[in-house]
């Protein structure tokens, strides 16, 4: 993997490297939370609760939390009915398939005027059956004793006669990741203290097939289901986001990877200020049964923007062009090296 020779070679000569460059390591778990959905918020006995998901892309088989506050005019204590369900996709003529009920909990949540001491509720998920596969699950929140099937979750219409008050149910929803089963890596950016910077995704084909198509998709969140239960990531730069992602490769007549090869695909990321530091982006690569979905969140480096050379000007393709022989000289020493990227990085 290129990845980890990178990272040792960065580590290694750092003062050769322009400032502001990252050793990119990929962490789902780490950087999950910033992938999550919107705060939602329902109605109940006079009181209005907020619902906040703990994250919104999480590995199969964790633990997924979210965290409540109600606030009201005097202080109460109101009682929720909660369910995680697990979206078992579509059947015959598009109809969808029950879900299966993963748990049940009923919570109590104590309302103030400025908002009580939050409540949290947390469900442990099951697993998927083989890497490179996506889940779907969602928490649906109720008042307690009411029936969930009395309840319009597949539309957005409420049954409320006011539209503009609070619902009196909630549904979040996030995805689970089974594991890459094809290897992807992203190579060290400078992130500017303004302005875009770019990312080289690498997606390497370790099958004894070709891979027909790769599709790479980038956002903050998840969305999907869906007829096929794909994973549909969204940068919702006008609802929440803070960038915008810009595929600039050029269209090729041959979408395939053949067994042993490697592509590499370069985006452009735009954010939308320069006063946001973080951003946190999913990626996801996507070929057929196989694919590769990594997290990653990155900072602003404060320093003005140098862009390093990813593919060309007398570089190999793929490899992180320096502009320095006695540089490459070392990085092509370190490729013969046996280099872990978390030992690397832990120094």
């Amino acid at each position: 993997m290129r990845l980890p020779h990178v990272a040792a070679f960065v580590a290694t000569v750092a003062v050769a490297v322009p400032a502001g460059w990252h050793a990119l390591t990929a962490d789902i778990t780490k950087d999950g939370p910033g992938t999550r959905p919107p705060e939602q918020e329902l109605a109940v006995d006079g009181a209005t609760v907020k619902v906040q998901l703990d994250r919104g892309i999480m590995m199969a088989g964790g633990q997924i939390k979210a965290t409540l506050v109600a606030t009201a005019e005097t202080e109460r204590d109101v009682f929720l009915d909660v369910r995680a369900l697990q979206d078992n996709g579509y059947g015959g003529e598009r109809v969808p398939n029950p879900p299966t009920i993963i748990g049940k909990k009923t919570i109590k949540i104590h309302a103030t005027p400025d908002g009580g001491s939050p409540t949290e509720v947390a469900f442990t998920l099951n697993g998927v059956k083989r890497k490179g596969a996506v889940g779907w699950y969602d928490l649906d929140f109720v008042k307690a004793k009411s029936k969930f099937k009395n309840f319009s979750w597949e539309s957005d219409d409420s049954d409320d006669a006011d539209p503009d008050a609070p619902a009196k149910y909630a549904r979040v929803s996030f995805a689970t990741w089974g594991g890459n089963s094809i290897p992807m890596t992203i190579d060290p950016v400078t992130v500017p203290a303004t302005g875009p910077f770019e990312l080289a995704i690498h997606v390497k084909n370790t099958k004894k097939k070709a891979l027909d198509f790769v599709d790479i998709s980038l956002g903050q969140r998840a969305q999907g289901g869906g007829l096929d239960g794909g994973m549909y990531l969204d940068t919702y730069e006008n609802d929440g986001g803070n960038y915008l992602a810009e595929k600039i490769d050029e269209a090729t007549d041959d979408p395939s990877i053949e067994p042993g090869a490697e592509r590499v695909f370069h985006y452009k990321i735009t954010p939308s200020n320069d006063t946001d530091k973080k951003f946190t982006i999913a990626i996801h690569a996507e070929g057929g049964r196989d694919g590769a979905l990594e997290v990653l969140t990155f900072e602003r480096s404060g320093q003005p923007a140098e862009t390093p050379t990813i593919v060309g000007e007398g570089t190999t393709p793929g490899t992180v062009g320096i502009g320095s022989k006695e540089i490459a000289a070392e990085a092509e020493h370190l490729e013969k090296s046996p280099v872990h990227l978390k030992s690397v990085a832990t120094k």
